[in-house]
């Protein structure tokens, strides 16, 4: 190939990238200035998640240098106006805290942009629970991390809103 071509397959080649990096960044930007603002409709709030919601948690419980195996079940009801109260079965190195379901308490707020926190009370944790979460495809998801723990849970609507 001679320089000439060289040069014009080289000014393509700019021509292209810089082509597919604006259409990248005009992908990313959304009109409220966020590239990471819900793509619904509207915005999230405390109803958004009203409803009953199954979750699944898995991970490990680090208490310095000891590290324990954990796996829970949860169905939680959230009212739509901030509280939460749920059923867990938890798993912790092999064994279960009883044979049954235990209950629990959780006040919680979802922001605007589809983050939120909870805490909440477990007669399994001698301190409150506290959870960071991002509501997904408009609340259908919720997906948590336990702050002390770094527990990820996954939730998932079950049935329709209440």
């Amino acid at each position: 190939m001679n320089k000439a071509a060289l040069e014009i397959v080289a000014t393509m080649l700019i021509v292209c990238c810089l082509l597919a990096l604006s259409t990248t960044a005009m992908a990313q930007s959304s009109p409220g200035g966020s590239p990471i603002a819900p793509k619904s409709s509207g915005q999230c709030s405390n109803k958004t998640i009203k409803g009953n919601y199954g979750c699944y948690l898995q991970g490990l419980l680090i208490f310095g240098p000891t590290q324990l195996p954990f796996v829970g079940l949860t169905m939680e009801q959230n009212d739509g106006n901030g509280n939460k109260a749920s059923l867990e079965h938890v798993v912790v190195n092999g064994t279960s805290f009883n044979d049954g379901w235990d209950a629990n308490t959780f006040t919680y707020n979802v922001n605007p942009n589809c983050t939120g926190k909870a805490v909440g009370y477990s007669p399994n944790s001698s301190d409150p629970i506290i959870q960071y979460f991002v509501v997904v495809d408009n609340g259908k998801e919720i997906d948590y991390v336990n702050a002390a723990h770094a527990l990820p849970a996954i939730c998932k609507r079950v049935g329709g809103e209440d």
